[in-house]
């Protein structure tokens, strides 16, 4: 077993333990639905799991160890490194996120930008967006008072690129399109600066999905088609975001032929990729199997005739961040999978059944309806309009009602 020092060595060594316990038995290493029918959990939670975009719960970690044949020192190991790496991840949130810079050197830039990620869910983006533009302006201040080398300046313009990134999906979840979309460009422009092509992929992303929420998809579509020739051949999650992408184009065009082909590209890849040097800085652009499934479930119930493959897919992302920590759910995914799912069975004329799946979201602060999640309860609201009239229906839509401002 190789050293532990970070999410990704933890992963490695569950993947050793993985294949030697393939080896053991003489044959392939037990597929995730093999894992998930073990444990009866969500399969799509191993992906995190074995690919380093997600740290097991401590009770999750002693039966996947017991699972891959893991040894009793094995398992203390690895038992102590999760601990380990659970408690340095909650101390840059807890610590420094917070904390008057003491000093404006490019590894501390870098620090503050893992803080301010690692601390992304679990405080409102309004609180990130004032960090994120004073490490900008310390980035800015850094370039223009000091002479640097090339290879300096480069470093700095990523970082102020995955600044301006972190900054646009704060601006996002805030229903700032326009400053989201200022700052997406600003990312690319570093990106191109850097001459660093996943930087850019990752800001055509950002351009993709902002695109398609305020209504432009044909500029969505080169955004998303844009940022995966950037990609090329890179290994990472981003893959799946961009696919994802194009299915959300495509369902706000009207057509469920293409919607279906882009949600099985993204099926294809989910598990191959993880993290990248830009998810792993920022933190908040981890984008994992429950991402993945919360978003296909957004582009599904958008499209007729496919509510049923929705209200699965959101299942499926319920499921999946239901197993990981707290505080490593993106809850604006896992509730906006509530509403879908609310959605699909107000269509199935389960309105009853449509409340029970909202529970979570009546007792949200205003601080957390972030621009995703009024959108995704807003379609509840339309769907709700066109069903029968009757004393449920008229119920849950004054319940919603404060939640979407209507």
């Amino acid at each position: 077993m190789g050293p532990v020092d970070d999410l990704d060595g933890f992963a490695a060594a569950l993947r050793a333990l993985r294949r030697r316990a393939a080896r053991e038995r003489g044959g392939p290493p037990l597929s995730y639905r093999e894992l998930a029918a073990r444990t009866g959990w969500a399969y799509g939670s191993f992906s995190g799991y074995f690919r380093g975009g997600v740290l097991p719960p401590a009770d999750r970690l002693d039966t996947l160890l017991q699972l891959l044949r893991a040894t009793d020192a094995e398992q203390a190991t690895l038992a102590t490194a999760r601990d380990r790496l659970d408690d340095r991840r909650r101390g840059i949130a807890a610590e420094d996120f917070f904390a008057f810079p003491d000093g404006d050197g490019a590894d501390l830039i870098a620090r503050d930008l893992r803080a301010v990620g690692a601390a992304y869910l679990r405080v409102p983006p309004g609180t990130c967006l004032g960090s994120l533009l004073e490490i900008q302006a310390r980035i800015e201040l850094l370039r223009a008072r000091a002479r640097h080398s090339a290879a300096r300046r480069r470093d700095l313009d990523v970082l102020g690129g995955v600044g301006a990134r972190m900054l646009s999906h704060a601006c996002w979840d805030l229903s700032l399109p326009r400053a989201a979309m200022v700052h997406a460009q600003a990312a690319f422009d570093a990106g191109e600066r850097a001459g660093h092509d996943l930087l850019r992929a990752h800001a055509r992303d950002m351009q993709a999905g902002i695109a398609a929420r305020y209504g432009s998809p044909q500029s969505a579509l080169r955004f998303a088609e844009s940022g995966l020739r950037y990609l090329g051949g890179a290994h990472t999650d981003l893959r799946t975001a961009l696919h994802d992408d194009r299915a959300r184009v495509w369902s706000a065009l009207g057509d469920p032929v293409r919607t279906d082909q882009a949600v099985r590209a993204a099926d294809a890849v989910v598990d191959d990729g993880g993290p990248d040097e830009i998810s792993a800085l920022a933190g908040i652009l981890n984008y994992d199997a429950a991402a993945h499934a919360a978003n296909a479930a957004t582009a599904l119930v958008a499209v007729p005739d496919r509510h049923a493959a929705a209200e699965r897919y959101g299942r499926a992302a319920i499921d999946i961040y239901l197993g990981y920590d707290e505080d490593q759910r993106y809850f604006g995914c896992l509730l906006s999978s509530y509403a879908t799912v609310a959605t699909c069975r107000v269509r199935d004329g389960d309105v009853e059944g449509a409340g029970t799946a909202l529970g979570p979201l009546f007792e949200l602060g205003p601080d957390q309806l972030i621009a995703g999640l009024t959108q995704a309860l807003g379609r509840v609201t339309a769907e709700l309009r066109r069903a029968p009239d009757t004393g449920s229906a008229r119920q849950l839509r004054d319940r919603l009602a404060p939640l979407v401002g209507a």
